[in-house]
């Protein structure tokens, strides 16, 4: 197979591996992070890579399952929050209003606690370090059983998961609470997790982007107003811990075509050389495809058709059906 060529899918590489976002049981949401921390089950979460700054400031999201298919984003230059709080509809408002400096690559503003990720891997690299070390180090079930009684009072700070099912997420806690209200709140004296934000940046604005001390303000500056300008993506982990819950999936097929393990190796087989799929309906093969940037491949939608169309089929057979040709896809990326 001839060696991959795209300067996008050439980020893919396990070096340039920056964080991962993952998602939490529908159940955690819906109480307010109160109960059900754990993670949801079927998932196969986004890996998200930086260059080298020597060579580019671009990065790719690696999104290997989703209702819109697998896709491997064109590399683009992009500036990563991860930010823990109520949803915005002003980002920039958000996180600027009564800004204050925690510790370490931590910042809080009004209702919100916040870090700056930054656009390349190395920006990456140093901001998940330090945001470890600056973090306050909790079990899963140390986090689960504060959430539960719902009772931290302490000053604003994170926390880093360094044991049990949640290993590699962070969280956040505000002192003055995730909301204002006269009547109670649902929501304050409890962690949320630190999810990821990002947004484009313009190549002349890296040097901003990446401001330190008196100009960290002026990164802020960049973040749009309208919210629709902002992607906004799951629970922040790091690569340890996003390797470790792949390594931990026996079957993530549902039919054992691969493993977790084997799964998330071969995965970086995109970044080594091109990769090419195709598939039979009726025993005719149809035309192999490329696996470019940009393109999503099986999605949801796809298995209302394939291999028959059936406008009835079950939401889990549509579920389990999509995650298997995916994990077969992932299962057939060559390396030679």
């Amino acid at each position: 197979m001839p060696v991959q060529n795209n300067a996008s899918l050439q980020i893919i590489n396990q070096n340039n591996i920056g964080f991962g976002t993952i998602r939490l049981q529908q159940e955690a949401y819906a109480s307010n992070y109160r109960y059900n921390l754990n993670f949801a089950a079927g998932q196969l979460p986004s890996i998200y890579l930086g260059q080298d700054p020597a060579i580019s400031n671009d990065s790719v999201r690696l999104r290997p399952l989703h209702a819109h298919g697998f896709l491997a984003t064109t590399g683009a230059t992009r500036l990563y929050f991860a930010v823990a709080g109520l949803p915005m509809e002003n980002p920039h408002n958000a996180l600027t209003t009564r800004l204050e400096h925690v510790v370490g690559p931590i910042y809080k503003s009004r209702y919100y606690v916040f870090v700056r990720l930054g656009v390349t891997r190395s920006d990456f690299n140093q901001a998940i370090t330090d945001l470890i070390n600056d973090s306050r180090h909790m079990t899963t079930a140390q986090l689960q059983a504060a959430n539960a009684a719902k009772n931290v009072r302490e000053p604003t700070h994170t926390v880093y998961v360094n044991q049990g099912d949640l290993s590699g997420t962070f969280w956040g806690f505000k002192h003055a609470g995730w909301e204002h209200s006269f009547f109670g709140s649902n929501v304050n004296n409890l962690y949320r997790p630190l999810n990821l934000m990002d947004f484009p940046i313009q190549g002349g604005e890296v040097g901003t982007a990446q401001g330190v001390g008196n100009q960290y303000r002026a990164s802020l500056d960049l973040i749009p107003r309208d919210r629709r300008r902002v992607h906004s993506g799951h629970s922040l982990i790091d690569g340890n811990g996003l390797q470790a819950y792949y390594a931990a999936q026996p079957n993530p097929s549902g039919v054992n075509i691969i493993t977790g393990q084997q799964l998330w190796d071969r995965l970086f087989r995109l970044g080594q050389y091109r990769q090419f799929f195709g598939a039979e309906t009726n025993g005719v093969q149809i035309q192999q495809r490329e696996i470019l940037p940009g393109g999503q491949v099986f999605p949801q939608s796809l298995f209302r058709y394939f291999p028959t169309y059936n406008n009835n089929r079950p939401v889990p057979q549509i579920l389990a059906r999509q995650r298997e040709y995916i994990c077969r896809l992932i299962a057939g990326f060559v390396n030679n």
